[in-house]
């Protein structure tokens, strides 16, 4: 590449990253996803695009999405395809650092597992409907529905805006649920250009 790393947008030069890092770990599996999900990535120069396809490739501003996912592997999966498909993610697996980061980075949108560390995902929907900022934005929880009780169930379906069941629904399910929902062309991962800067 001519000007190295510079001219390589950032979600680009982390996908690369954590690519080396799960082969060099052996986790084959996630590294051969992140592989088929970046080839079929297409590439584009600026000076290529003309100004009409370059603000259709280019949001204006993309969506922030807070995930909290206690299991790793769903979590760095979800994270990966999230970011590719353009919306600016934190991410944490705690509950109470969760609460944190929606308080300090306000986000668009909370997608959550209901069993985390520290603070409960239930609980963290309670804070953040309690929230005077936060309140009234869409929370999204993926996990295993079956595993609910009654009162959990009540609970969550008064303060998620919906529940994915991880039983049910493939993690691309969910990223192409949350393209189509904010306002992007929910094309499959292939169809999605970046553009280097």
């Amino acid at each position: 590449c001519r000007g190295g790393f510079r001219s390589l947008p950032p979600g680009f030069v982390v996908a690369c990253s954590t690519l080396l890092f799960l082969q060099r770990c052996s986790f084959w599996p996630l590294a051969l996803e992140v592989n088929s999900l970046m080839s079929a990535t297409t590439i584009t120069r600026r000076s290529e695009l003309s100004n009409t396809a370059m603000l259709e490739a280019v949001p204006t501003r993309s969506k922030r999405i807070l995930l909290v996912e206690g299991d790793g592997f769903t979590r760095l999966v979800l994270l990966l395809r999230l970011r590719l498909a353009g919306f600016t993610v934190d991410f944490t697996s705690n509950g109470i650092l969760g609460l944190k980061k929606l308080r300090s980075s306000r986000p668009d949108v909370l997608v959550l597992d209901l069993k985390l560390y520290g603070l409960s995902g239930v609980d963290l929907m309670k804070a953040a409907r309690g929230d005077p900022i936060f309140n009234k934005r869409p929370i999204f929880v993926f996990t295993h529905a079956d595993r609910m009780s009654r009162a959990t169930c009540k609970e969550v379906n008064r303060l998620a805006t919906r529940v994915f069941d991880k039983n049910t629904m493939s993690r691309e399910e969910v990223v192409q649920t949350l393209l189509a929902m904010f306002g992007h062309e929910p094309a499959s991962m292939a169809s999605i250009s970046t553009v280097l800067q």
